[in-house]
């Protein structure tokens, strides 16, 4: 399920380019979808989060999103730069 890029890393097959799938997301995007590996998914996966630390929207998140037509997770609170 992995794709080696050196000698101490993998990724999961399908992020190595666009589209970028991973091979464990099952379902249809932006409608539902799982993962199939959840509860081992690699430091990638447990490190992302739809929030910054400090609560405010995670762009990388936000433009995954709109890669596949889907509106942010996230709204900028009122008065917060974006």
């Amino acid at each position: 399920m992995t794709v080696r890029i050196s000698d101490h890393v993998r990724i999961m097959a399908g992020t190595e380019g666009p589209p970028g799938r991973c091979v464990a997301l099952e379902g249809q995007i932006g409608c539902h979808v799982t993962c199939r590996i959840y509860e081992q998914r690699g430091s990638q996966c447990r490190e992302f989060n739809p929030t910054t630390d400090e609560g405010e929207p995670n762009e990388a998140c936000d433009k995954a999103r709109r890669a596949y037509g889907l509106a942010p997770l996230t709204t900028p609170q009122p008065g917060k730069k974006r």
